[in-house]
């Protein structure tokens, strides 16, 4: 009797998380599949999609791979219903609301993604300085005093590069919905036609 019902419970689990991980990937098909031109994206399928951008990590580099994916995530975005965009940022921010201290890895992926799909300049005033909790020793700063507001990627190399890896969090909780509307009332959208074709 007790085997049954061990062997019922495993059977009920181990289905629930084949169907949890078959819906999870029937939604992102299109994007594993390198096709970003689908019509209309869900604010599910867009809050997933922010889970496949690489965390931003203070030992691990980020691979040339790893641009590409973050690249054809922007673009998503870029293309994507504004509304839905803010709704699955609200829906990321809600199941990450924890996440801003200890585990910050998954609101990385949402900072990095913001400022790949935005053109946001890298000489920029001091008092343009984002106001958030990401730690930076002023790595931010450039040697002629001005600060790299698209901190901390920057593009000069004409390839984005990572100039300091993840030093800490420390403030109030990031939200992403919050940036992603500042950044779109003050930058346009970043040409990402050259990188989408590497």
């Amino acid at each position: 009797m007790k085997t049954t019902i061990i062997t019922v419970i495993c059977c009920v689990f181990c289905f629930g998380c084949s169907v949890n991980k078959g819906n999870q990937s029937k939604s992102t098909s299109n994007f594993n599949n390198g096709q970003t031109s689908k019509h209309y994206w869900t604010t599910k399928e867009l809050e997933r999609l922010i889970l496949t951008v690489q965390p931003w990590t203070d030992s691990e580099a980020y691979q040339s791979y790893d641009w590409r994916s973050l690249i054809r995530v922007a673009d998503v975005f870029q293309t994507a219903d504004n509304a839905q965009v803010i709704q699955a940022f609200v829906q990321f921010d809600s199941d990450n609301e924890t996440n801003y201290c200890g585990n910050y890895l998954n609101n990385s992926r949402a900072y990095l993604l913001l400022r790949v799909i935005f053109n946001i300049p890298e000489n920029g005033a001091r008092s343009e300085r984002s106001l958030d909790g990401w730690i930076r020793f002023d790595t931010d700063l450039n040697q002629d005093g001005t600060a790299n507001l698209d901190w901390p990627i920057s593009w000069k190399s004409g390839e984005p590069v990572l100039i300091t890896r993840w030093i800490g969090y420390n403030g109030i909780p990031y939200r992403t919905k919050d940036d992603y509307i500042r950044l779109k009332n003050i930058y346009k959208n970043r040409d990402l036609h050259k990188y989408k074709n590497d």
